[in-house]
């Protein structure tokens, strides 16, 4: 309280040196103290960034706030704050959207058929309220699934708050990537879901090459693409090559990862001091180079052209026992690819003997 507010100090100046009207004056301030400071700071109580957290139950019911179980104190702050313009704005489609964005965290697209229903109407099974929920992330800002039941039930909670209660309408999750191999060693294979808006898309394949897909009806787009390089990969290995795909907006994006099938080789003994080498995921009608050392000095290569299947064969003779390192490539010099295989090839020296009608062996 202020000192020139205290009751002493308003008496006539006749009490002012009455002990007994000073002492009774200074009991009248103890006991009204406590409600001055209450009434000062009244002010706080009402403002959803300043009122102590014990407080914020009371507000959001007298703001008639929309919280979650399990949400933070800031969180609630922030439910509170725009709880008046989101209400004077309930069922309008920048009332939803501003909700999702600053009191959720999360980014919701909507796409209206524009459909006009009078009393005797039913709306078409065609024309639901489309709520495309492209970005979902938690407090810490990691990626919801729209799977989890609980987040579906907070999504749908949203949604009824604003939409009138005859209104359908269906939930839309984000860009999906699903990434697959093809026929051949390079070849990938992927599908968009959930294309919306009719937008325009933009696929990155990672390899330097960019698709454009124009605007189409379809939810679901379905690209390949032939990889002819090994990619970033380190020691000639294939890939992996990452796969981005954006639309429009900011949040209409997906990402996936590619690798293409690194080749195979396979190798056999097929006679004395000979290997047989069966390599596959080759590059189809291209050669496959082949190559035999041991103890680091190269002993033979040859070629073998890969048929339609990526699947190329070819024989090596090194004419020599020993541990053997067989080196199969596919490509330039600066863009190869290589696998290597060992094998151990046995002392196989031939020995001829004859017998004598006798039983006596003749050399």
């Amino acid at each position: 309280m202020n000192p020139e507010t205290e009751t002493k100090h308003l008496l006539p100046p006749i009490y002012a040196t009455d002990n007994v009207i000073s002492a009774f004056a200074s009991g009248i301030d103890a006991l009204l103290n406590p409600m001055a400071h209450t009434l000062d700071d009244i002010s706080d109580l009402f403002d959803p960034w300043r009122t102590p957290a014990p407080f914020l139950d009371w507000l959001t019911h007298l703001t008639g706030a929309r919280t979650e179980p399990g949400w933070s104190e800031q969180r609630r702050r922030a439910a509170i704050e725009q709880s008046g313009w989101i209400g004077n704005r309930r069922g309008t489609p920048e009332a939803l959207i501003s909700e999702a964005r600053n009191v959720y965290g999360w980014k919701l697209d909507l796409l209206d058929p524009g459909y006009v229903q009078t009393a005797d109407d039913d709306v078409p099974d065609d024309a639901p309220l489309k709520v495309v929920a492209r970005q979902l992330t938690d407090f810490e800002g990691n990626r919801l699934d729209l799977n989890e039941p609980e987040v579906q039930r907070q999504l749908d909670r949203l949604i009824k708050a604003h939409c009138p209660a005859h209104l359908k309408y269906v939930i839309i999750p984000g860009l999906s990537l699903t990434v697959a191999h093809g026929t051949h060693w390079g070849d990938a294979k992927i599908t968009i879901a959930n294309v919306v808006f009719e937008e325009e898309l933009t696929v990155a394949w990672g390899d330097g090459e960019t698709d454009f897909v124009p605007p189409s009806k379809s939810t679901e787009i379905t690209l390949t693409h032939e990889y002819k390089n090994p990619g970033p990969g380190p020691d000639h290995k294939p890939g992996p090559f990452t796969i981005s795909v954006k639309g429009n907006s900011e949040d209409a994006s997906a990402e996936g990862t590619f690798t293409p099938r690194p080749l195979h080789l396979v190798l056999t003994r097929t006679g004395a001091y000979q290997i047989t080498a069966t390599v596959t995921n080759a590059e189809p009608q291209k050669a496959v180079k082949l190559s035999c050392e041991m103890e680091g000095i190269e002993l033979v290569e040859n070629s073998a052209d890969a048929n339609s299947s990526g699947l190329a064969s070819g024989v090596l003779q090194p004419g020599r026992h020993g541990r053997a390192t067989v080196t199969a490539s596919q490509g330039t010099d600066q863009s190869s690819r290589i696998v290597t295989g060992a094998i151990t090839i046995p002392n196989e020296m031939t020995v001829t003997v004859s017998v004598a009608s006798d039983g006596t062996v003749k050399n």
